[in-house]
């Protein structure tokens, strides 16, 4: 099976994340979506390049057309066999509603492409931050189920964050996009009362 790391910045991180996807005994099928295509790849390793530089939404959305469902880990994490193992259990046992699959929330976890294209797809309003509570918030309404598994993994949490080349925007648009979602669902992420996106709009 394969695993979709995308790779933004730091490729230390995102082949660390690869060697942990084969150590499990899958195919890690990196994604470079970097400004400066830095990602080096190996033959254990599938590289492909992104059209162009996407948002994490739009990367999201190009990945559901190609696929009918696809497990997705961020480049910043790495799981022992185990943690992929149950992953997979699960995905296999997986009720016909199952939107999404996470191993511990969305750091490792599995997307069914039918369900996310159903709920309108990744919100391209909202490309990086609360665009995993957006489109989880969607799927639930929807009906599709997601299911947590609370496996262990490591984070190197909020790789992208911490990039220097990305440190301004980030402060300069989580609050933006926090303004956003709660203009969207009437509240912020687990405070929500719209049970329609911006409180009248049908998807």
């Amino acid at each position: 099976m394969k695993v979709f790391i995308f790779h933004k910045v730091n490729p230390e991180l995102t082949l660390r994340a690869c060697r942990s996807v084969v150590d499990a005994g899958l195919t890690p099928v990196v994604i470079d979506n970097s400004l400066k295509n830095d990602l080096e790849t190996y033959e254990w390793c599938e590289g492909w390049l992104s059209p162009k530089v996407y948002s994490l939404a739009a990367l999201h959305n190009w990945v559901c057309e190609l696929t009918v469902g696809y497990f997705w880990m961020h480049n910043d994490v790495t799981a022992p066999k185990e943690t992929f193992d149950a992953l997979i259990k699960a995905y296999k046992g997986r009720g016909s509603r199952t939107g999404a699959i996470f191993a511990n929330y969305d750091r490792l976890c599995w997307f069914n492409s039918e369900a996310i294209m159903d709920a309108g797809g990744w919100d391209l309003a909202l490309p990086q931050y609360f665009s995993d509570t957006d489109m989880y918030r969607r799927l639930r309404l929807k009906k599709w189920s997601t299911e947590e598994l609370g496996l262990p993994l490591i984070h190197d949490h909020s790789n992208t964050i911490k990039d220097p080349e990305h440190h301004v925007l980030n402060e300069n648009t989580f609050d933006l996009y926090g303004t956003l979602y709660m203009r969207k669902w009437g509240g912020l992420p687990f405070e929500e009362t719209f049970l329609k996106p911006y409180n009248t709009l049908d998807f």
